[in-house]
């Protein structure tokens, strides 16, 4: 689906179901503290509203983004890149590759949310001119009884 050479080493982005949900859970939780269960993977990898990108890194599984496509909006249901391998521009692709594919299907519109802590996603999605749109508070748990709120960032495509 593309791929991106950087610093002599293959990042491949493709939209692919050849991953199992042990897969996801596993990156998932390396990536968040809020871990999803294979359960939660199961369910995307079995119902037809969910898509993924999966990239990887010299051919190893790095990271995903699952979302959904309904009409005209696409909403980004999570995406994360294994820490290891992140500042490799393997995020930028997903999102770069995820836009091209909202072009090409007429989307209007690409939602998602962030933490308001992840300072990383949040730039990068600014940099792919998604703005705020509002909040919702105390959504995410950090860390103990620790909360932060998200924020809600849009698109529009077209």
């Amino acid at each position: 689906m593309g791929s991106l050479q950087r610093a002599e080493k293959m990042i491949a982005v493709e939209d692919t179901r050849n991953i199992t949900s042990q897969t996801l859970a596993k990156i998932h939780g390396e990536c968040f503290f809020e871990k999803w269960t294979e359960d939660v993977f199961e369910k995307f990898l079995n119902e037809k509203v969910y898509r993924f990108l999966v990239a990887r890194y010299e051919n190893e599984i790095c990271g995903f983004l699952v979302y959904t496509h309904i009409v005209d909006e696409i909403e980004v249901i999570t995406n994360c890149v294994l820490p290891k391998f992140r500042r490799k521009g393997i995020g930028k692709e997903m999102m770069r590759i995820l836009e091209h594919y909202a072009r090409g299907h007429m989307v209007r519109t690409i939602h998602l949310e962030v933490a308001e802590n992840n300072f990383a996603a949040i730039l990068l999605y600014a940099k792919f001119d998604f703005v705020p749109t509002t909040r919702r508070k105390n959504y995410y748990k950090v860390e103990g009884e620790k909360f932060v709120d998200a924020i809600l960032m849009r698109k529009e495509i077209f």
